[in-house]
């Protein structure tokens, strides 16, 4: 969570969330992540992403639901929004 937390940090000090996605956590609380650092998926039997610096994190949203995010969040991208 520590990785997720300093993305979350560094992008509200620029004002605005940055390349992230939003996703929730088994509380509710929505958290931001950068999709870029995401390694891996897991569903056993919540959703777990596996961030690159070896970060686990549960959501609530089903790996396609996230992987739909993400690949809403590319477009976005590749669009120039």
């Amino acid at each position: 969570m520590r990785a997720v937390t300093q993305l979350f940090i560094a992008s509200r000090l620029c004002g605005k969330l940055l390349k992230m996605i939003e996703v929730t956590s088994l509380v509710g609380k929505p958290i931001y992540v950068n999709p870029d650092l995401i390694r891996s998926m897991e569903a056993v039997p919540d959703t777990i992403l596996c961030f690159v610096d070896g970060t686990r994190v549960p959501v609530r949203e089903t790996p396609d639901q996230v992987r739909n995010k993400v690949i809403q969040f590319k477009k976005e991208i590749m669009k120039g929004i």
